[in-house]
């Protein structure tokens, strides 16, 4: 195929189903964020296919990389389909134009650091991104926004970064077969912001650590995230981020306040958060008065609102995701009851809803109102140019806090970028909290890592998330 015609073909490529239904915790439409969801040429999504399919086959002979731009894309990349529903991914925009040796015009009059030249190193984004449970879209775009600012910047010691994104469509099959296709058809050497609090299983483990393949940074909701050696937390995991909420709850409330709470059905982490709620709640001396569990797909929640009512609760935490958040709280609204709601997840849609005010929450990773320290100015600079239209919020600083700790990586690469570099950086760091990022992490070769009680407090004060804390987050380990 002539040069003319392939850049035809692949300028006619769409983007479909990539980060399909709408996104909480971002103003764009659907489309919108179908057509940014891929950027600069070394972001690659991939959309999830058929029942049988675990997404679109990229085709690396059909790939056309451009140079990496500020905030532009590269040639379109197509994909090939091994099921009538896989779709096709495409980037948008034009790429940079060569000037020199060396450096590429942005078509401002800026010049950037040399392109990338060595062996790409390729990451997947993999886990739920619509449907129930898909609001975490803002993580994949912090991801992305890095990858394209480290091309643009060099590149990762060197190497170019592609990110493959893989939606599981909240299928847990979909998921362990997009991760075995990645690793064996698109060698990538590490999965960095594993979404999967619906999906991710034993399966998925034992076939990674069969592999040998890192998992850095994602949503930290199953209890594998401390179980799992070959899984590296960019923050407080598993039982350590449900105990944070409670520890949270005590501090505003004090002792003996009362307290109840809602488990969705749907997730582990929802049945773990039930499980563990109440011997949580009996060592720091809460006084339970309810609790529930609760399917995310409910249109009312008018019966959980009035026995929670009538119990006296004051304090409501609730472990659902943040469309059924929304809805609980004005289901209660509308009983004439305003407890203070204590959220595990956020989004910008939150702040519209006055139900919510006074809600609270502990960000396990940087509060994304704040700026106060160089590492956090640089997520906002960066959001701000490669994806200027998402909503910030605790999904985005989670992103963007898992690909940070991905980037320890570069001064381990070799030629040939491979998983066990990547192992070797993480069990290299200790103690250390990404400039103010997260609280202070620590790896160790061969073991999971340890639990971490830290959070930054965040509350809705006049219809906006306030930063509480300070620099530093609050740690308040079990006793």
């Amino acid at each position: 195929m002539s040069h003319t015609a392939r850049r035809q073909s692949l300028l006619a490529a769409v983007l479909v189903l990539a980060l399909g239904a709408t996104a909480c915790g971002s103003r764009r439409s659907t489309d919108e964020i179908r057509a940014a969801a891929v950027g600069t040429g070394d972001t690659t999504t991939v959309a999830e296919g058929d029942a049988g399919d675990p997404g679109g086959v990229i085709d690396p002979d059909d790939r056309a990389v451009g140079a990496p731009g500020s905030g532009t894309s590269a040639a379109p990349t197509t994909t090939r389909s091994t099921g009538s529903g896989a779709g096709r991914a495409v980037t948008s925009g034009t790429p940079g134009t060569r000037t020199g040796p060396g450096t590429t015009s942005t078509g401002g009059g800026q010049t950037r650091a040399p392109a990338a030249a060595g062996k790409p190193v390729r990451i997947g984004v993999v886990g739920t991104m619509s449907g129930v449970g898909g609001t975490q879209k803002a993580s994949v775009a912090a991801i992305q926004a890095w990858a394209r600012s480290t091309n643009d910047a060099g590149g990762l010691n060197g190497h170019p970064v592609e990110v493959i994104v893989v939606d599981d469509g909240n299928d847990p099959a979909r998921l362990r077969a997009s991760v075995q296709q990645l690793v064996e058809q698109r060698q990538v050497i590490a999965f960095v912001g594993l979404l999967g609090a619906f999906t991710l299983t034993k399966g998925v483990v034992d076939y990674l650590e069969a592999k040998g393949v890192p998992v850095i940074g994602g949503d930290r909701l199953s209890l594998f995230w401390q179980s799992s050696p070959l899984f590296f937390p960019q923050a407080s995991a598993a039982e350590a981020l449900i105990y944070l909420h409670m520890a949270n709850t005590a501090r505003l409330g004090g002792k003996g306040a009362p307290i109840g709470w809602v488990s969705c059905q749907e997730a582990q982490v929802c049945k773990d958060a039930d499980r563990l709620w109440q011997p949580n709640a009996a060592q720091l001396g809460l006084d339970v008065r309810y609790r529930a569990q609760v399917s995310v797909a409910q249109p009312s929640f008018t019966s959980e609102c009035l026995r929670a009512q009538r119990a006296g609760v004051e304090w409501f935490l609730l472990a659902t995701d943040a469309n059924s958040i929304r809805r609980i709280a004005s289901s209660c609204e509308q009983q004439g009851y305003r407890p203070r709601y204590a959220v595990l997840q956020t989004s910008d849609e939150m702040t519209q809803l006055p139900a919510l005010e006074g809600g609270y929450f502990g960000a396990s990773t940087f509060p994304w109102v704040s700026t106060g320290t160089p590492a956090r100015a640089e997520f906002k600079r960066v959001m701000d140019r490669y994806a200027p239209e998402v909503a910030l919020s605790g999904h985005a600083t989670s992103g963007w806090t898992a690909a940070k700790l991905f980037e320890k990586v570069g001064p381990e690469l070799g030629a040939d970028p491979t998983s066990a570099q990547v192992m070797a950086a993480m069990w290299k760091v200790k103690d250390d909290n990404l400039g103010g990022l997260t609280s202070p992490l620590t790896f160790v070769k061969g073991r999971p890592a340890p639990a971490r009680y830290c959070y930054f407090p965040m509350e809705l004060r006049k219809a906006a998330w306030v930063d509480t804390g300070g620099a530093a987050p609050i740690c308040r380990p079990p006793s």
